[in-house]
C-alpha cells in the first residue's frame, strides 16, 4: 500500500436517490491492499442519506450499499452514526471521525 501514489481514478454508481446531489467523500480506508471502504454522504444534508461503497480487488470494482448503518460484507463490518463510523475486520477496529473532514484512526 503506497497511499495513493499509484491510484487511478474509478467510477462508481450513485443510487437514482443521489444522482442529483454534490456528494461529499471521507477518505477511503484500505484493510489489506485489496479490501477497503468509502465512505460518502450528500453534502447538503449529511444525516439523509450515506452511502458507502467496499472494494475486495483492489479499487478495481466497488460495491454500494445506501443506509446500511450497520453491516457487513466480504469480512468487513460496519456501524455507522451521524459523527462516527466504526470497520472492523477479523483483526482490528478503525474509527473515522466524520468531523472536520474526517479522520481515520486505529
Amino acid at each position: 500500500m503506497d497511499g495513493g501514489v499509484t491510484w487511478s481514478e474509478q467510477t462508481v454508481t450513485v443510487p437514482d436517490e443521489l444522482v442529483n446531489s454534490q456528494i461529499y467523500a471521507y477518505p477511503p480506508l484500505f484493510l489489506t491492499k485489496d479490501q477497503g471502504i468509502l465512505i460518502t454522504r450528500p453534502a447538503e444534508n449529511e444525516n439523509e442519506h450515506t452511502l458507502l461503497y467496499i472494494t475486495i480487488d483492489g479499487g478495481q470494482h466497488w460495491k454500494s450499499f445506501l443506509d446500511h448503518h450497520k453491516d457487513q460484507y466480504a469480512g468487513i463490518a460496519w456501524t455507522l452514526s451521524e459523527s462516527m463510523a466504526t470497520v472492523k475486520d477479523a483483526e482490528k477496529t478503525w474509527t473515522l471521525s466524520m468531523q472536520n473532514y474526517g479522520k481515520w484512526s486505529l
